[in-house]
């Protein structure tokens, strides 16, 4: 075995070839790509501009460290945390993110002073049905609100307001934002092998390549969901659990491919039944929106364009 210290820029399956940031080629028999996975803030217009003030905890270190700059100096108002995209290569990170913001706010004392938003553009909380019913009862136990169907579009840091695709709006005062996964900055010949991403176009059931016989993708590379929980496998498979008139979750064995933008429920449709909202905090003005739940409205306040 010979180790090479040097970047991949272009992979050429027909030529089975592979460049490098160095210049060199490097010709193989047999390819396994697991060059990763990257966040790409300028998908999603106002984010880049955001997360270089505010930070985030998925794009680099310098990020965290701006994130952990903004939560020690925050002492008051509104917190929406979120995914800017359905791609999300760690689906539990947005729920952990907003778990962990609360247990430092109570460790602080100023959590009677926050109001805690978390919004996705999945019909619950997890993508996952069995996960679903473990955290849904902790964050109402924690009195985090959840904002289901909402697939942002733009954020506009002057206003502190981010809108959906389909119009509805969050306003807060702190914004911490999941950016959108990409995949590895390398080129693909020929290009039809990676998707739209950009991931690398993968068979699930062997991890070649598609349309390959001898080229492989593992890990984040590939344009598959991460793994699912053990126990939610066939509850996967089967009927997502009733909520009345609400529409079908997407599935989580789905590809990326599978859940862009504009094939998701869209905002405003009603989701499963949750508890009243809390009173108006100030520094929050917004008003419900989307069908009502027999049980009480959304979970979250949204603010409605025109």
């Amino acid at each position: 075995m010979r180790f090479l210290h040097d970047s991949a820029t272009a992979v050429d399956l027909v030529a089975h070839s592979v460049r490098t940031r160095s210049g060199g080629r490097h010709d193989d028999e047999t390819l396994v790509s697991a060059n990763g996975i990257r966040t790409d803030a300028s998908q999603i217009p106002g984010l880049a501009e955001v997360n270089a003030v505010v930070g985030d905890y998925h794009s680099s270190v310098t990020n965290t460290h701006r994130l952990w700059a903004s939560l020690d100096a925050f002492s008051g108002g509104t917190i929406a945390l979120g995914q800017a995209s359905p791609i999300c290569k760690c689906p539990p990170s947005p729920i952990e993110g907003i778990l962990h913001a609360d247990r430092l706010l109570r460790g602080r004392g100023l959590r009677d002073k926050m109001r805690l938003v978390l919004f996705t553009p999945y019909p619950r909380a997890s993508p996952s049905p069995a996960v679903d019913e473990v955290v849904e009862p902790i964050l109402k136990q924690r009195e985090i609100e959840v904002m289901t169907f909402f697939d942002v579009e733009r954020i506009d840091a002057a206003t502190r307001r981010t809108t959906s695709i389909a119009g509805d709006r969050i306003e807060c005062d702190l914004f911490l934002v999941i950016p959108p996964f990409v995949g590895g900055d390398i080129a693909y010949n020929p290009p039809e092998d990676q998707s739209p991403e950009p991931l690398v176009a993968t068979d699930r059931e062997t991890l070649r390549v598609r349309g390959t016989a001898a080229a492989f993708a593992i890990g984040d590379a590939a344009d598959m969901p991460p793994p699912r929980p053990r126990s939610s496998r066939r509850s996967c498979r089967g009927t997502p659990r009733a909520s009345t008139g609400a529409r079908t979750a997407p599935s989580t064995s789905a590809t990326p491919g599978d859940l862009r933008r504009k094939d998701l429920p869209r905002a405003g449709h009603q989701g499963a039944a949750h508890p009243p909202e809390p009173p108006h905090e100030e520094g929050f003005s917004a008003r419900s929106t989307g069908s009502a739940s027999p049980d009480g409205p959304r979970r979250c306040s949204t603010a409605t364009s025109a």
